[in-house]
């Protein structure tokens, strides 16, 4: 049976389309590689809670091998490297570098496409795409084709940007907020959207919503936006940019309208928690003020 790939690289757009890779372009698979060595050895401390320590020569055993460059537009397959004299793997299959690649093209498509990246994502791993991705210009992209999933993900510079904010501590979370359209591009689209706070925040938005955000911006006197989406915060807790719009409304009193049928949301939250068992709440950690990190992300217990 011959061998798969763990991945397949593809350099997308501009300089590749002609298949041809420049050298300077070769040190972005080394970034690559350093980013998946960063989730798997995260991975693993996740799959034994008990161990410590990484396994002696773990890094080492993590080893990418180029062994042809093909066409299309410049596909670099990745192969597991075999250890000098042929020694056994450490790890089960699939390990914690296959389950890498798959985490990292999903968090890559995430912020390309500006949705959450995966909860299980490390943080210690977002600082590294400050390495990755540095030679891409306008219109290059990176792909991953995975043996065994119909689509490739797509990694660009709009992708690298969120992924090094979220390593400066920015966060993302859902979001709901009125505002003026100070500001509209129907080109690109995005738009400018002014809060009552004075916060001034940048937003896209989609074809179907290009009449709203138009009609605002020429009656901003007096008309408003409602947007509902995700939103990326500082640490600070301050929201610093709209990465999605799932739902854009105009308000053209500036006033969102109450539905005075709706529940009371005390009564909501106390539906919802009426669903969820006992035996649910008896699992919730005690400690997870203080070990809040260990329980997002993964990180040993301090």
């Amino acid at each position: 049976m011959e061998e798969q790939p763990l991945v397949t690289h593809v350099f997308r757009g501009g300089r590749f389309d002609d298949h041809g890779i420049d050298v300077d372009v070769l040190c972005e698979l080394a970034a690559y590689k350093a980013i998946l060595v960063e989730v798997a050895k995260d991975l693993w401390r996740g799959h034994n809670p008990k161990r410590r320590r990484l396994p002696r020569n773990f890094e080492d055993s993590l080893r990418l091998e180029v062994r042809a460059i093909e066409p299309g537009s410049v596909a670099v397959p990745l192969y597991r490297g075999v250890r000098e004299g042929g020694e056994p793997r450490l790890f089960r299959e699939p390990d914690e570098l296959d389950e890498a690649v798959v985490l990292v093209s999903e968090a890559a498509d995430a912020a390309a496409q500006d949705r959450p990246v995966p909860s299980a994502f490390p943080r210690s791993a977002l600082e590294l795409f400050a390495d990755y991705g540095k030679a891409l210009g306008a219109g290059e992209s990176f792909e991953y084709r995975i043996p065994g999933r119909e689509s490739a993900a797509g990694y660009t510079a709009k992708a690298r940007e969120r992924l090094v904010g979220l390593a400066a501590g920015l966060h993302e979370d859902v979001v709901d907020v009125v505002g003026t359209v100070t500001m509209a591009n129907v080109r690109v689209p995005r738009m400018e959207l002014g809060l009552d706070s004075g916060t001034r925040v940048e937003a896209a938005f989609g074809s179907e919503d290009e009449e709203k955000v138009t009609t605002a911006l020429k009656e901003h006197a007096i008309a408003k936006v409602r947007v509902r989406g995700v939103g990326s915060f500082s640490a600070a807790g301050e929201l610093e940019r709209i990465t999605s719009v799932t739902n854009l409304d105009l308000l053209p009193s500036g006033r969102v309208e109450i539905d005075a049928s709706a529940p009371p949301i005390w009564e909501a939250i106390r539906e919802i928690m009426g669903t969820v068992p006992r035996e649910e709440f008896e699992q919730l950690p005690t400690d997870g003020a203080e070990q809040h990190d260990h329980y997002v992300y993964g990180t040993p217990k301090r």
